[in-house]
């Protein structure tokens, strides 16, 4: 079973689309003779450093990447161009997230292009949707031990995560292939659970006496329901 697909994944200066960027991504392809995976990698010279938080999860100082970093604008359309013109699936973890840092660098340094109308499927979403009852966080360690998969490398590099990603979206198929999941309509899936996972999670955040500030809106957030 195959599905013409490829993975996407950033490391990013912090969490805030408004006032982040991007650090790292990365967009890996499987070869169709041998099943090997393709990696195509920035190291981007942002204009801000990472906060201590995201430091310590992606590695990359501000030090490395004003000495080996690519220019910020010329990486970021590149990226975004490599999305566009991918006619299949664009495999993610959490990708809300790294589509809506993407789309809000290229909105702030102005780069006219708008990735909200790819093909994303999320392995967190889909996940979420096959097996709502199971307990525990769904990050990107535990799927990947949970459907098996041991990483050749330390997580929180964005091609390393990439791979992983499209690795959980193989062990997923089958079992979207039992639940009778029409395989060609999964970003459409995707994006109608998000919304609803999300509003289970505000609904939940309002009940514990939280504010139900949630991002919508998939694969860039686009509104804010509070």
């Amino acid at each position: 079973m195959t599905i013409d697909s490829i993975a996407f994944d950033t490391e990013t200066t912090g969490l805030d689309p408004r006032n982040s960027e991007i650090v790292s991504a990365a967009i890996v392809s499987r070869s169709q003779k041998d099943g090997s995976f393709n990696l195509t990698q920035w190291l981007l010279k942002t204009s801000v450093r990472s906060s201590e938080q995201a430091l310590a999860k992606h590695g990359i100082s501000w030090e490395e990447q004003q000495a080996e970093g690519e220019d910020y604008v010329e990486s970021i359309d590149g990226i975004s161009s490599k999305l566009l013109g991918f006619d299949g699936y664009i495999i993610t973890m959490n990708g809300s997230f790294d589509m809506t840092m993407l789309q809000g660098s290229l909105d702030r340094y102005k780069v006219d292009k708008d990735v909200s109308g790819v093909r994303m499927v999320d392995v967190m979403v889909l996940d979420r949707f096959i097996d709502p009852y199971r307990k525990g966080r769904r990050n990107l360690e535990l799927l990947a031990e949970h459907y098996g998969i041991v990483a050749d490398h330390a997580l929180h590099t964005a091609s390393d995560d990439a791979v992983v990603s499209m690795m959980i979206f193989d062990r997923l198929l089958p079992e979207l292939n039992a639940a009778h999941i029409d395989l060609g309509a999964l970003d459409e899936l995707c994006a109608k659970e998000y919304d609803r996972q999300r509003a289970d999670f505000k609904e939940y955040l309002l009940s514990t006496g939280r504010s139900g500030d949630v991002r919508f809106g998939y694969p860039v957030n686009t509104r804010s329901e509070t």
